[in-house]
């Protein structure tokens, strides 16, 4: 943002506010140029900001709703506009002339009893026109709206894909899947027969212990690689990435069914990132989001060997659940934790820079677990390796081949020298190559002005029909220690580049202005024989 924008935002702020003209904008100008920082986000405690708007509005329970769904889509400004928001609601004087000046959409502070006067126009027309509803009628109602909110859902996410896929310009199509690869026996998942109950022939309860704890040690390893057991049935799914659910059989034996559930979570856990390494399968999800699932298909394929390890010491008669709870304490953690990881993805709709963020914070949060740290730490450089390719393209080489649009360096391809105009050169250097915000991931907010003109020094050097070789490129890779160093010195390597070209270009124009001096004096000298 100019300098020419904040004021232009300063003094439209004051005029809407009758704030007077005590204080001109320059003096808030100067305070914001001072204090901005360029695709940083300001970190702050929320803690207390949200305690204070909840107790100020009069929908508490909507706005941490609220706040709790944004914060999973990774909004990167929300923490900073609540802690606003609280500093707004500390200082009486602007929350008044807020509401002076903005009767109808600034709040009072809130009072215990709400009138039916108060309440939003549709529901006290229902309430008001005396309509009463049974309770069936209410759990139809109920059926109807989630269905119809389930159909936007799914409407708006292949709208989303739609627009994913088609690129502009000269840039790739992304194609569609087979339709061979959404078959349900191609899944790793549960399959899920409507037309039959599963249901066993003899219920469990009526066998001997022994034979009981056998046949539910044969259905944990089977759930625990996806497919259905005897007596413990998956229940069917609210959504695509809902966790699993599962109904034991009631006759099972008391001291077996509390091992039964602590081993089912696991199970659970597993069916989620197995649906989650299935669809991001598509093309249209991008290659970071190809090389999460990557990863975390390597992870399972460990699990599954300690699987068929469990499976043979079955065979054997030598496996218990106590033995099945023991052997699988390494694997428990891991699952849990891509669990949560697979929810943010799902809840964020995270791709591109937004997804290595939420690699990097839930890295960084497992500061105090170095196992958990580790297993994070893995997903995250793999998660990097397409995007810091990316990178390397564009700070090496001043070339940008992004087919999915995850790098935050976009190109406006229909800007180019020919199409504008006689003063193209500000245009064309400010707008060709911009950074979209959204896509920094956080650990690159700091550096990200740098990456963005050190990639453009190379491309003019590109489109001058030069040659561009960066001597002292290195491999990027993701660590937790922030490094400046290779961005900084691709951008002197560029400038050295760039004097030496100049000094080049203007040694040339010397001798040509001697070799045009020179013809001149020996056409007079000629001239002046002849004569």
């Amino acid at each position: 943002m100019t300098e020419f924008r904040i004021h232009h935002l300063a003094s439209r702020l004051i005029s809407l506010l009758d704030a007077g003209e005590s204080a001109g904008p320059e003096m808030y100008v100067d305070i914001l140029t001072r204090n901005m920082t360029r695709y940083v986000t300001t970190q702050v405690s929320t803690h207390n900001a949200k305690r204070k708007i909840a107790e100020f509005t009069a929908k508490h329970k909507e706005f941490l709703v609220k706040y709790d769904e944004l914060k999973s889509k990774q909004i990167r400004e929300l923490d900073a506009l609540v802690y606003l928001i609280s500093r707004i609601i500390d200082q009486p004087d602007v929350l008044s002339m807020l509401q002076s000046a903005y009767p109808d959409t600034v709040p009072h502070v809130h009072t215990e009893s709400t009138s039916l006067g108060e309440l939003p126009q549709s529901v006290s027309g229902m309430v008001m026109s005396g309509v009463v509803m049974s309770q069936r009628e209410l759990d139809q109602l109920r059926e109807q709206l989630a269905t119809l909110t389930s159909n936007v859902d799914e409407v708006e996410s292949r709208h989303l894909t739609e627009r994913g896929r088609r690129k502009t310009g000269d840039t790739m199509n992304i194609p569609d899947d087979p339709e061979w690869k959404q078959r349900a026996m191609l899944m790793s998942d549960f399959v899920m027969k409507s037309e039959t109950t599963h249901a066993a022939s003899v219920p469990v309860g009526s066998l001997p212990l022994e034979v009981q704890e056998c046949a539910i040690v044969e259905d944990i390893l089977f759930l625990l690689t996806g497919v259905e057991g005897k007596f413990i049935l998956a229940r069917p799914l609210k959504h695509k990435f809902s966790r699993r659910h599962f109904v034991v059989d009631s006759s099972l034996d008391v001291s077996l069914h509390g091992l039964v559930n602590q081993l089912l979570p696991v199970c659970s856990h597993h069916s989620l990132v197995s649906r989650f390494i299935d669809a991001m399968g598509a093309y249209h999800n991008g290659a970071i989001r190809h090389a999460v699932s990557a990863a975390m298909r390597v992870l399972v394929k460990e699990e599954l060997v300690l699987v068929a390890q469990l499976e043979k010491i079955h065979r054997q008669g030598d496996l218990s659940l106590q033995k099945i709870w023991s052997y699988l304490q390494p694997v428990i953690r891991t699952m849990e934790i891509l669990a949560i990881i697979v929810d943010g993805i799902v809840k964020g709709d995270c791709r591109g820079g937004q997804l290595l963020s939420l690699l990097h914070k839930t890295t960084t949060g497992f500061a105090g677990d170095v196992k958990a740290q580790e297993l994070c730490l893995y997903l995250t450089q793999k998660a990097c390796v397409p995007y810091f390719d990316l990178l390397e393209q564009w700070i090496y080489k001043g070339i940008i081949r992004d087919p999915y649009s995850e790098f935050f360096v976009e190109e406006q391809r229909q800007l180019d020298e020919y199409g504008l105009g006689d003063h193209y050169h500000n245009v064309y250097w400010e707008e060709r190559y911009s950074v979209c915000r959204d896509r920094i991931p956080v650990f690159l907010e700091k550096v990200a002005d740098k990456v963005l003109r050190a990639g453009k020094y190379l491309n003019v050097i590109r489109e001058c029909e030069r040659d561009v070789r960066c001597p002292d490129s290195k491999e990027i890779v993701y660590t937790l220690h922030e490094r400046e160093s290779g961005f900084s010195q691709c951008t002197c390597t560029c400038m050295m580049l760039l004097c030496r070209w100049s000094v080049c270009l203007w040694w040339l124009f010397l001798l040509s202005l001697s070799s045009v001096c020179l013809s001149v004096s020996l056409k007079w000298s000629w001239s002046c024989l002849s004569v």
